[in-house]
């Protein structure tokens, strides 16, 4: 997902935008059911309500604060520069979450 956000503004044509898209929207849908999963999984039914909020609250807050920060260095640089950034800091975030937790899998 992460060389797709990356690749994004590399697209020329429509079909390379449709190849760059496709793996960028499987990827979306596993970013937004996984995580709630997960929280699910590893939580006890008492403390599963308070997880999933704190899960959609995080959300939220690095909605707005990714947002923000994608604006600001789009104003000084350009939309392409922010979204090579972005994907590049996904890449390192997926990264450092698969070998915190990726591989300690039960």
């Amino acid at each position: 997902m992460a060389i797709s956000f990356a690749a994004l503004p590399l697209a020329t044509t429509i079909p390379q935008l449709a190849v760059t898209l496709v793996p960028l929207s499987v990827g979306s849908a596993a970013i937004n059911s996984v995580p709630v999963a997960y929280v699910a999984d590893l939580c006890s039914p008492e403390e599963r309500a308070l997880a999933l909020s704190l899960v959609r609250t995080a959300g939220d807050v690095g909605f707005l604060l990714g947002a923000s920060a994608g604006g600001v260095l789009a104003g000084l640089s350009s939309i392409e520069m922010t979204m090579h950034t972005s994907g590049g800091f996904l890449g390192v975030v997926m990264c450092l979450f698969a070998m915190r937790y990726g591989f300690n899998m039960r």
